[in-house]
């Protein structure tokens, strides 16, 4: 057993050991730029975090319950803030107004559309991808500054579908996403203003050869995506690549592109 002077200490060690490591969060999120904000660590919230960071990018949580955040940190460890998606000052403290991306992942659709609309005053800019129990308030979402909203059931609706009249193409993209012998995915490169690629075309610019990408579609001034590009398309600044292949390579090619 345990005397009241040894549990004292015990307790105050512990309480300082939770502030540094507070502290030093702190201080790791305030350097973060173009990182991407999470809203909620629940199901759906863990899953979005763990694959974010499976594809390299920093994340930072936003969720009140202990248990949620313990079960975040047992997947990925991400950085977070630990209080209510849905006060200002959270939303500033995971760095909202230098964010590239929030996604909103909470159940009640009332704190999404906060959330939405509080975020797109904060950073113009930010894309925002939200979560919709009830479709009908999809415009109201949109309107709000959403860029994409997602009902988890509408998606289960076609997920079940498909897993009806395609299985073998289910099957795929679930080996693609699941495979512990790989991290392949369908990403996208975005030809910026520097890239060393702009002005040549594809077999030109050694891509396939030099990263092992696999390139599946090309969009350009927001028009429709042209799938299976020929070798001979010039790539030029602003144009968005889909690609395939594995992360380490993709996120090696994003460094240059």
């Amino acid at each position: 057993l345990y005397s009241i002077s040894t549990l004292t200490v015990l307790l105050i060690e512990g309480e300082l050991t939770g502030i540094l490591r507070k502290e030093k969060m702190d201080k790791q999120i305030k350097k973060l730029k173009n990182h991407y904000v999470v809203c909620g660590g629940g199901m759906t919230g863990r899953h979005v975090i763990a694959e974010l960071v499976k594809n390299k990018e920093l994340v930072v949580l936003i969720e009140q319950d202990e248990d949620n955040i313990e079960q975040c940190r047992a997947m990925v460890d991400p950085l977070y803030i630990k209080g209510d998606a849905t006060d200002d000052e959270n939303l500033m403290a995971a760095g909202i107004d230098r964010a590239a991306g929030v996604i909103i992942t909470l159940p009640n659709d009332k704190d999404c559309l906060y959330i939405t609309m509080t975020a797109r005053m904060l950073n113009k800019n930010i894309r925002i991808i939200s979560r919709i129990i009830d479709r009908k308030l999809e415009p109201k979402l949109i309107k709000a500054g959403a860029d994409r909203v997602v009902s988890s059931n509408f998606i289960g609706a076609l997920r079940m579908a498909s897993e009806m009249i395609r299985p073998d193409a289910v099957d795929f993209l679930d080996s693609m996403l699941r495979s512990s012998q790989g991290n392949l995915r369908i990403h996208q490169l975005i030809v910026s203003e520097k890239s060393a690629f702009a002005g040549k075309n594809i077999s030109e610019s050694g891509i396939k050869n030099k990263y092992d990408i696999l390139i599946l579609g090309v969009r350009y001034n927001n028009k429709e995506i042209e799938f299976n590009p020929p070798p001979s398309l010039v790539l030029k600044e602003g144009m968005a690549l889909i690609v395939m292949g594995e992360v380490d390579n993709i996120a090696r090619a994003r460094n240059v592109f």
